[in-house]
């Protein structure tokens, strides 16, 4: 006898490609908040807040490494930190990379909301001019 066809995908197609959906709305959303970041730090580089930053590619080795992002203050010290989506996310970071600060932006931030959230909790301040 002949295989068994059927236009219908059975319930592990179906699981399956409810997982794929889901994973792929979850890159899109890193993505898109890592893209903010990225223009909250440039916020923050004109206000004279920070003198430098740099945004890890995806999947690139900073990246596997727990890092999105690194930003270099006035006073020449360079932190570097993930950008999560979710509370949990940032727990599970926490336990796995306990020496790397975790931001936690959410879809309704702006760009200037992550600016100040950043300034707030690296505790930036101006670079003072003479």
């Amino acid at each position: 006898m002949g295989r068994r066809c059927s236009r219908w995908p059975t319930r592990r197609q179906q699981s399956r490609a409810f997982k794929y959906r889901q994973g792929a709305r979850a890159v899109q959303k890193g993505r898109e908040n890592e893209a903010r970041v990225g223009q909250a730090l440039e916020i923050l580089q004109e206000g004279g807040y920070i003198t430098d930053y740099f945004v890890s590619k995806p999947n690139g080795t900073w990246d596997q490494n727990g890092v999105d992002a690194c930003l270099t203050t006035p006073q020449e010290k360079k932190i570097r930190f993930q950008i999560k989506s979710s509370y949990w996310h940032a727990q599970r970071h926490k336990q796995k990379h306990p020496d790397i600060p975790c931001l936690v932006v959410s879809r309704d931030m702006f760009s200037l909301d992550i600016a100040k959230l950043i300034r707030d909790q690296f505790a930036l301040s101006r670079k003072r001019t003479a």
